[in-house]
């Protein structure tokens, strides 16, 4: 994670949150093209593959209505780590 808190995630930048600055988090690309992210087994947030924005954890729906669907990754995920650059 950058110095401001934010990712390179598909060309842009997403703003992630300043209390991980030079951690590495963790993400999972969806089949929708949004991104599951952690920080290790924690889950944070959704990025959303359009609005390229993180939709928080404690967001009570996702897109569409549908509550967000967080939890930790299984032992068959291939969670991704972004390191700081």
């Amino acid at each position: 994670m950058r110095s401001n808190g934010e990712i390179k995630w598909q060309g842009e930048l997403v703003f992630i949150g300043e209390a991980l600055i030079n951690e590495v988090i963790g993400m999972l690309e969806t089949d929708d093209g949004d991104a599951a992210v952690y920080f290790g087994p924690v889950p944070l947030g959704i990025i959303d593959g359009v609005t390229l924005r993180l939709m928080r954890q404690d967001s009570t729906m996702g897109r569409g209505g549908q509550p967000p669907s967080l939890s930790s990754p299984s032992e068959s995920d291939k969670v991704l780590p972004m390191l700081p650059v």
